[in-house]
């Protein structure tokens, strides 16, 4: 059981969300989980796909937004796959580590959500003090 379940520290969560400006369910489930974070004045990180890429925060909430460039791939009607997004890796890295998540949550495999699953390999993350760092969402085989 992760260790901040036994504080009263509410957790810090990194959402990788691979839809979030799209028109679908899951989409608009994470923006209302958004919503109910920065009412709640929790620290937040939602990295996702936005037109420009930049980091800026309203709130108690963060957002990286990364930009998808020309090589994408159109998925399911607005949602796209960017196989070139990873040029994005030094950026998602150096504000993950100041923003040091308990909770890392990822919304499937497509690119965004691989940040956030691959960061798990990381050396920093690894060595975490057991409990301490959670993923969640994970694919079946993972």
């Amino acid at each position: 059981m992760p260790a901040f379940l036994f504080m009263n520290d509410i957790p810090r969560v990194a959402l990788f969300a691979d839809t979030f400006h799209e028109t679908n369910g899951a989409a608009n489930f994470l923006r209302r989980l958004v919503n109910f974070a920065k009412e709640n004045n929790y620290e937040f990180l939602c990295v996702r796909s936005g037109e420009h890429t930049r980091h800026y925060r309203e709130g108690s909430i963060s957002f990286l937004d990364l930009k998808r460039g020309r090589a994408s791939i159109p998925m399911d009607g607005a949602l796209k796959f960017d196989p070139l997004l990873w040029k994005h890796k030094k950026l998602v890295r150096e504000i993950l580590e100041k923003f040091q998540p308990n909770i890392i949550h990822v919304t499937g495999m497509n690119d965004i959500s691989q940040f956030g699953y691959f960061s798990l390999t990381s050396n920093e993350f690894r060595q975490s003090p057991p409990g301490t760092r959670t993923l969640t969402n994970m694919p079946p085989n993972g």
